[in-house]
């Protein structure tokens, strides 16, 4: 064997500390991924959630509003589909619809009205509150109407405002990512 040969092979040596260095190198990186993913998910656990009436108001937001637009189109179909008559089953279908709309906003009302908020959000519970009982008032009234054109009537005149009044006095929904 000559001279060039053997300073031509890697050393072994060499080679088993570049695998060392690499697998420390690789040891140490995970060790800081796991810190950094443990620091992430107590964070997210402590200050990073939704305060307890956070929540409480974004499941009684979402148990309103996930029932809201159907029996919402449900009354404006069937009291556009009904006649002027108090024993018309399209009106008496309305008028049923009313009622289911009367008391998801009661039920609302009293779902925010029963959390216990911060005093900063106080003010904002009261206005959510009122507005939802607007919507419980008026639903309850056009229910209790005998014509389509009673009901049409009281909807047409105050249904729009009592949207308004609730979309403002809601705080934007809540959006946190997991």
């Amino acid at each position: 064997m000559d001279v060039d040969e053997v300073s031509s092979q890697p050393s072994v040596g060499r080679s088993d500390r570049r695998t060392w260095r690499l697998a420390g190198v690789l040891v140490v990186v995970l060790i800081v991924a796991a810190g950094i993913t443990i620091a992430l998910l107590r964070d997210k656990g402590s200050s990073g959630g939704l305060s307890p009436a956070a929540r409480q108001f974004a499941a009684a937001y979402a148990a309103f509003h996930g029932q809201y637009d159907s029996r919402a189109n449900q009354l404006t179909m069937h009291l556009d589909q009904a006649r002027d008559s108090p024993g018309d089953p399209k009106f008496m279908m309305a008028a049923g619809d009313a009622k289911a709309l009367a008391g998801a906003y009661q039920t609302y009302s009293a779902a925010v009205k029963a959390i216990t908020m911060p005093s900063t959000a106080t003010a904002g519970q009261t206005r959510v509150v009122q507005a939802a009982s607007a919507g419980d008032f008026l639903m309850t009234q056009a229910a209790a109407f005998f014509s389509k054109a009673g009901m049409k009537a009281a909807l047409d005149a105050d249904w729009p405002q009592v949207k308004t009044e609730l979309a403002q006095a809601e705080p934007p929904p809540v959006r946190r990512w997991d």
